[in-house]
C-alpha cells in the first residue's frame, strides 16, 4: 500500500471517530466491520466495507446476525421503531436494553445489533483482562468502578475516577485491608505471620 493511501485511510478512521463522538453512535463503516468480526465469516476490505453486501439496509444480511445472537440465549423483539433485547435466564427474561429510533424497523434492529455486539465485546475484553491479572496474582474479585461513585455523587467520569483512586489509596483503607489480611490468615487459614 502506498504511503499516501495509508495516510488517507488513517485520516478517514480519525474522521469516523470524530463523527461517532459527535453523533453518539458508531459510524456505519466501523459498525459493519464490528458485525463482520462478530459473525466471523465475512470478508471486508481495508476501508471496512464488505464488498458483497451491507448490514445496514438488507434483512438478508442482518437477520443471520440476529439469529446468531438469539442462539446465545438472547431475544430480539422488533416493533415499528423499537427493538428490545432480552436475555433468557433459567428463571426469567431480563431486558438488557432497548433502542428507540425515528427510523425504520431495519434501522432500529441494526442499531440494536451494533449496541449488543459493542457490549459483548467490551465484556469479553474485561473478562480477558481480569483473567490475565488474576493469572499474574492480582486480586480481581472485588473491583470498584466509577459507577460506584456516580450512583451517589453527581460528577464527571474523570472526577469519579480520581475520588475512587484517592479513596482506595488512603491510609485508612490500606490499614484496614492489611488488618483484614492478617485476621483471615491467622483465624481462618491458621497461618503464622512473618516476623
Amino acid at each position: 500500500m502506498t504511503k499516501t493511501k495509508k495516510v488517507i485511510l488513517e485520516q478517514q478512521a480519525i474522521n469516523r471517530k470524530l463523527w461517532a463522538k459527535e453523533n453518539g453512535r458508531m459510524h456505519y463503516v466501523d459498525a459493519n466491520k464490528l458485525i463482520a468480526d462478530f459473525m466471523g465469516d465475512y470478508d471486508y476490505n481495508i476501508e471496512g466495507a464488505i464488498p458483497y453486501g451491507d448490514f445496514t439496509n438488507s434483512w438478508d444480511w442482518l437477520m443471520p446476525v440476529v439469529e446468531k445472537i438469539e442462539n446465545f440465549g438472547y431475544e430480539f423483539i422488533i416493533a415499528e421503531s423499537r427493538c428490545y433485547v432480552k436475555h433468557n435466564t433459567d428463571h426469567s427474561i431480563k431486558e438488557l436494553f432497548h433502542i428507540e429510533t425515528i427510523g425504520s424497523k431495519i434501522d432500529t434492529t441494526y442499531k440494536a445489533v451494533v449496541e449488543f455486539i459493542q457490549v459483548q465485546t467490551k465484556n469479553k475484553r474485561k473478562e480477558e483482562a481480569l483473567k490475565y491479572l488474576n493469572d499474574k496474582g492480582y486480586a480481581v474479585g472485588s473491583l470498584w468502578h466509577i459507577d460506584d461513585i456516580q450512583q451517589g455523587i453527581e460528577c464527571e467520569d474523570d472526577i469519579a475516577l480520581k475520588i475512587l483512586n484517592e479513596s482506595l489509596e488512603s491510609d485508612n483503607v490500606c490499614e484496614a485491608v492489611y488488618e483484614a489480611i492478617d485476621y483471615i490468615a491467622i483465624n481462618e487459614y491458621k497461618l503464622k505471620i512473618k516476623e
